[in-house]
């Protein structure tokens, strides 16, 4: 598949997963599955992924006999003791996720009984183009280039372009993009760079920075670079190589790096850097990398004059719901959906909750592992789904078009006036599926909490009246959640990062004090380090709230 045609793939593969395919894009998405084998392959891997994230916050800590009533609910509990029930569960739970990917997969791309077969081929249907020839070379698919990009001597005109073995790329300045055929490494280099094209499974570094995500079907993919090789396990690593020195980072997983050319593999894992030069040994460190920092660490803060209240809604310990389903029901998301298609006006959704603390916001950055636990009162200690509503009215720093930025895992919703502007909860919660709110996802930009990458929102104008916001943020099966919103003005120029993603301001209605400015520091150091991605926190960026 072309870069083009796997962006079109994603994006009806997202379409299907949120039951939004028309008639026509059902007969493009058949039709793609039907003729590339990348595309199936592709697809799996995404409808996989939907799979795993309804199983990932199931609660594995409560009684075992609870576990064994889904099992009974689900007609197999004779297959397991009380004893054994988490295990199986699981187990389970992954058979029927594999059992409704291979069904679905078969349904769309032989629908109505048809069955696969082997189409008869002429000897003289077998001639290909000069073009299907030259893509049936690639290996390697550039998908993002910001500057001059130096295929064999000759400037590359196609955007996105293809690259075979053998081809040697350089360029001096801005940043490259590139997936791996069939392996599906995903790779982003920095200039001054020059890379050799290997096959789709390795590359020769000569000079620049090359940062590489290896999944499962990629394990072994090699760098070579100043006559070694770096030979992956799956993980992700960052290699760079100038004036003949070079160094491994290992963000996660493990890699191999020979300690003399052909010589010793030595083993590098999560956080271990090695160094070396053409003739010399390799030299290994570690360098200290922390889990995503818990923002909410300390105490949160009650409401107070000044800031944008957020309202803390749980269920009551007199609720009965079911706690285990598949796939993994939102009780807490359909409670907010009538709420939100009312403009945020009509309450009557919530009244089944139990309202806790009145909280300041304080920013949306990180992980939030407290927050809750702080703001339940005793009527609602039982269950662990929550929502913090913020609200309140908020002046732009300056007038102009603004677009929000974030996602969370699970909650993230924000609006104007009434009017949803980003939704960037996760694609199994009610709050997306049910509502009709555009955002756009950006997996070319590090997100910490998904795959599918950062979202933007609808772009949006503002002058010098305050508007009214709301902002919901909350958690659909655990104490814990995670997430960022930040805020883009249209024109302004923000920092990038050294991997060329902006730094948007986080979305702020006051300034942080000094030990909140140095968690938020703190939290920066982990992007940069871990994901190569961040954000700013520009004093001119403050929203001002509106008593």
């Amino acid at each position: 598949m072309t870069p083009e045609q796997h962006k079109q793939l994603q994006a009806l593969a997202s379409a299907y997963l949120d039951d939004h395919l028309s008639g026509e894009e059902h007969q493009a998405l058949e039709s793609m599955l039907r003729d590339h084998a990348a595309a199936r392959r592709a697809f799996a891997d995404m409808l996989h992924d939907h799979a795993v994230l309804h199983w990932k916050f199931l609660e594995l800590d409560r009684d075992p006999a609870e576990e064994v009533a889904f099992l009974r609910e689900l007609g197999i509990e004779d297959e397991v003791a009380s004893n054994q029930a988490r295990p199986v569960l699981q187990t389970w739970l992954a058979v029927a996720a594999c059992v409704a990917l291979g069904l679905m997969t078969l349904r769309l791309i032989f629908p109505a009984g048809d069955s696969p077969s082997v189409p008869a081929v002429n000897s003289a249907e077998q001639t290909v183009s000069a073009e299907e020839a030259t893509e049936a070379e690639w290996v390697v698919y550039l998908t993002r280039a910001e500057g001059e990009v130096i295929c064999n001597g000759v400037p590359l005109l196609a955007m996105h372009a293809g690259f075979k073995p053998g081809d040697v790329i350089v360029m001096e300045k801005g940043l490259l993009e590139l997936d791996f055929r069939e392996s599906d490494v995903h790779a982003i280099a920095v200039p001054p760079l020059k890379m050799t094209v290997l096959s789709n499974m390795g590359v020769k570094l000569d000079e620049g920075e090359l940062k590489l995500h290896v999944p499962p079907q990629g394990v072994g993919f090699e760098v070579e670079t100043q006559e070694r090789k770096i030979i992956d396990l799956g993980t992700s690593f960052v290699v760079s190589t100038h004036f003949q020195q070079s160094q491994v980072f290992v963000l996660d997983g493990k890699v191999l790096v020979e300690d003399t050319p052909g010589g010793e593999q030595l083993s590098l894992e999560k956080g271990e850097v090695a160094s070396f030069s053409k003739g010399g040994r390799v030299n290994i460190r570690r360098r200290a990398l922390e889990g995503l920092p818990d923002l909410s660490g300390n105490t949160p803060v009650d409401a107070r004059p000044g800031s944008l209240r957020g309202r803390f809604f749980a269920f009551a310990n007199t609720t009965s719901l079911r706690s285990k389903t598949f796939p993994l029901e939102d009780h807490m998301g359909h409670h907010f959906v009538p709420l939100v298609e009312s403009g945020f006006a009509d309450e009557r959704a919530l009244a089944d909750l139990v309202e806790g603390r009145t909280l300041a916001f304080d920013g949306i950055a990180g992980a939030h592992s407290k927050l809750a636990d702080y703001a339940r009162t005793p009527e609602s200690k039982r269950y662990h789904p929550w929502m913090m509503w913020y609200q309140g009215e908020v002046k732009a720093p300056k007038p102009g078009r603004y677009r929000f930025w974030g996602y969370a895992d699970n909650y993230l919703l924000v609006a104007i006036n009434g009017k949803p502007v980003l939704n960037g909860c996760r694609f199994d919660t009610a709050l997306r599926e049910e509502l009709a709110v555009k955002s756009e996802r950006h997996p070319s930009f590090p997100c910490f909490n998904s795959k599918a990458g950062i979202a933007s929102g609808e772009w949006i104008e503002l002058g010098d009246e305050p508007v009214q916001i709301d902002i919901l943020f909350g958690e659909m099966g655990n104490r814990y959640t995670s997430g960022i919103l930040m805020v883009e003005r249209e024109g302004d120029e923000y920092p990038h990062t050294y991997w060329g993603q902006p730094q948007w301001p986080l979305f702020l209605t006051e300034k942080p004090d000094g030990q909140r400015t140095t968690e938020l520091e703190r939290l920066n150091d982990y992007l940069e380090n871990s994901l190569k991605g961040s954000f700013s926190i520009p004093e001119d960026s403050i929203w001002q709230l509106v008593e």
